[in-house]
């Protein structure tokens, strides 16, 4: 059994899976109350799907980019279990979530935005290859009012952005804003990510792992 957690902004989400299916997932908005809420979520989400602590034979993280406070917080939760209950721990890039909800539409690019506080947001570019996204180059900051000039060919737009960044792209020719359920950052999608790893043997080390800031240049 693996638990997913994302706590890359102030929407959270918590997942078990166990590679054949997701047992229980949650997600809610919670400001930025991170550190307060996620165990008190997380014990009453495995006691609902009356699942153990001893069960869990992974943890996987969101490593960001995110906020400051609510990386922090996932991240020394997924350490302390890692290492508290010796099971393996798996970091995936909060954007590689963000995108992977979005069904396949090859010949186009994907912009990701995940909120950064300030009015600004991470983006990243995902291409499609044989089975899912791929990221094409490191993330960025940009603001809305940036977002026009820089899709210059047909690209899908998903992630987590308020109602500037729709009416910045609205009638733009080449930009599609992927609809609002397909836009969730699901923490499913975050332990199927992170399963598939483990399987693999791609796990990270609780005393090295880090989350991932971006800063303005």
């Amino acid at each position: 059994m693996l638990l997913a957690l994302d706590t890359s902004t102030e929407r959270l989400g918590l997942a078990l899976y166990d590679g054949v299916q997701v047992i229980s997932e949650v997600y809610w908005k919670m400001g930025r109350h991170h550190t307060r809420t996620l165990a008190p979520w997380m014990h009453d989400m495995l006691q609902a799907a009356g699942v153990k602590m001893d069960q869990i034979r992974a943890v996987a993280v969101a490593v960001g980019p995110g906020s400051f406070t609510g990386l922090r917080a996932g991240m020394a939760l997924a350490k302390a279990m890692a290492l508290a209950r010796r099971v393996h721990l798996v970091g995936v890039f909060s954007l590689d979530v963000a995108a992977a909800g979005v069904p396949q539409a090859e010949g186009r690019l994907l912009l990701a935005l995940l909120p950064m506080g300030r009015g600004r947001y991470a983006a990243g570019w995902y291409r499609w290859r044989r089975t899912h996204w791929h990221a094409e180059g490191p993330p960025f900051l940009v603001s809305p009012k940036e977002l026009p000039e820089k899709i210059l060919e047909p690209t899908l737009v998903t992630g987590e952005f308020d109602g500037q960044v729709v009416e910045t792209l609205r009638g733009h020719p080449k930009a599609e804003l992927v609809p609002p359920p397909l836009r969730v950052r699901r923490p499913a999608w975050l332990a199927h990510i992170a399963w598939e790893r483990w399987q693999k043997g791609l796990v990270d080390d609780p005393v090295t792992l880090v989350p991932y800031y971006l800063k303005s240049p």
